[in-house]
Protein backbone atom coordinates (compact mmCIF):
# COMPACT_ATOMS: atom_id res chain seq x y z
CA UNK A 1 0.00 0.00 0.00
CA UNK A 2 2.42 2.75 0.69
CA UNK A 3 4.30 2.74 -2.67
CA UNK A 4 0.77 2.59 -4.57
CA UNK A 5 -0.15 6.01 -2.66
CA UNK A 6 3.36 7.45 -2.61
CA UNK A 7 3.73 6.96 -6.33
CA UNK A 8 0.14 8.98 -6.61
CA UNK A 9 0.80 11.89 -4.17
CA UNK A 10 0.67 14.50 -7.36
CA UNK A 11 -2.74 13.58 -8.02
CA UNK A 12 -5.95 14.34 -6.85
CA UNK A 13 -7.21 11.13 -5.98
CA UNK A 14 -3.91 9.65 -4.59
CA UNK A 15 -4.09 13.23 -2.21
CA UNK A 16 -7.51 12.71 -1.12
CA UNK A 17 -7.96 9.42 0.06
CA UNK A 18 -4.44 9.41 1.70
CA UNK A 19 -5.91 10.06 5.19
CA UNK A 20 -8.24 7.84 5.04
CA UNK A 21 -5.64 4.71 4.03
CA UNK A 22 -3.41 6.13 6.77
CA UNK A 23 -6.45 5.94 9.23
CA UNK A 24 -7.27 2.75 8.12
CA UNK A 25 -3.72 1.43 8.72
CA UNK A 26 -3.82 2.65 11.94
CA UNK A 27 -6.85 1.14 12.63
CA UNK A 28 -5.64 -2.34 11.57
CA UNK A 29 -2.14 -1.85 13.53
CA UNK A 30 -0.19 -1.45 10.48
CA UNK A 31 1.78 1.36 12.19
CA UNK A 32 4.97 0.66 10.26
CA UNK A 33 3.38 0.68 6.92
CA UNK A 34 2.04 4.71 7.76
CA UNK A 35 5.68 4.93 8.58
CA UNK A 36 6.70 3.83 5.36
CA UNK A 37 4.50 5.65 3.48
CA UNK A 38 5.58 9.00 5.53
CA UNK A 39 9.09 8.34 4.63
CA UNK A 40 7.82 8.42 0.73
CA UNK A 41 6.21 12.18 1.89
CA UNK A 42 8.75 13.70 3.65
CA UNK A 43 11.56 12.19 0.74
CA UNK A 44 9.21 13.98 -2.15
CA UNK A 45 9.18 17.46 0.17
CA UNK A 46 5.87 18.09 -0.72
CA UNK A 47 2.87 19.60 1.11
CA UNK A 48 -0.17 16.69 1.63
CA UNK A 49 -3.40 17.64 3.43
CA UNK A 50 -4.04 18.46 6.47
CA UNK A 51 -6.12 15.44 7.51
CA UNK A 52 -3.36 13.19 6.15
CA UNK A 53 -0.82 14.94 7.94
CA UNK A 54 -3.43 14.73 11.28
CA UNK A 55 -3.34 10.53 11.21
CA UNK A 56 0.17 10.77 11.38
CA UNK A 57 0.01 12.94 14.30
CA UNK A 58 -2.53 11.58 16.05
CA UNK A 59 -0.76 7.65 15.24
CA UNK A 60 2.56 9.60 16.60
CA UNK A 61 0.99 10.64 20.04
CA UNK A 62 -0.86 7.78 20.57
CA UNK A 63 2.45 5.45 20.44
CA UNK A 64 3.97 7.92 21.97
CA UNK A 65 6.47 8.69 18.97
CA UNK A 66 7.98 11.88 19.95
CA UNK A 67 10.20 12.02 16.82
CA UNK A 68 7.91 11.26 14.30
CA UNK A 69 5.78 13.76 15.85
CA UNK A 70 8.14 16.36 15.50
CA UNK A 71 9.52 15.43 12.27
CA UNK A 72 6.16 16.09 10.94
CA UNK A 73 5.29 19.72 12.28
CA UNK A 74 8.87 20.67 11.12
CA UNK A 75 7.75 19.07 7.59
CA UNK A 76 4.30 21.57 7.79
CA UNK A 77 6.51 24.19 8.30
CA UNK A 78 8.46 23.98 5.33
CA UNK A 79 6.20 23.02 3.15
CA UNK A 80 2.68 24.26 4.14
CA UNK A 81 0.54 26.15 1.35
CA UNK A 82 0.94 29.73 2.66
CA UNK A 83 2.77 31.34 5.10
CA UNK A 84 0.40 31.69 7.74
CA UNK A 85 0.19 27.74 8.25
CA UNK A 86 3.98 27.26 7.64
CA UNK A 87 4.34 30.02 10.69
CA UNK A 88 1.27 28.05 12.59
CA UNK A 89 3.39 24.53 12.10
CA UNK A 90 6.64 26.28 13.30
CA UNK A 91 5.30 27.36 16.61
CA UNK A 92 3.56 24.07 17.19
CA UNK A 93 7.11 22.60 16.53
CA UNK A 94 8.75 24.45 19.00
CA UNK A 95 6.22 23.85 21.61
CA UNK A 96 5.91 20.38 21.28
CA UNK A 97 9.91 20.37 21.59
CA UNK A 98 9.95 22.28 24.93
CA UNK A 99 7.01 20.10 25.93
CA UNK A 100 8.92 17.00 25.60
CA UNK A 101 12.20 18.40 26.91
CA UNK A 102 13.30 18.99 23.34
CA UNK A 103 15.13 22.16 24.46
CA UNK A 104 17.88 22.17 22.06
CA UNK A 105 15.87 21.68 19.39
CA UNK A 106 13.16 24.74 20.14
CA UNK A 107 15.66 27.32 19.58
Amino acid sequence: VPGIYAAHLDDAQGVASLAMVIHALHKAGERPATLKLLESVLAKDIDISGDAYGGWLSGSQVAGDVETELRLWSHMSKTAPSHGLRAAASNKYVIRALELGHRARAV
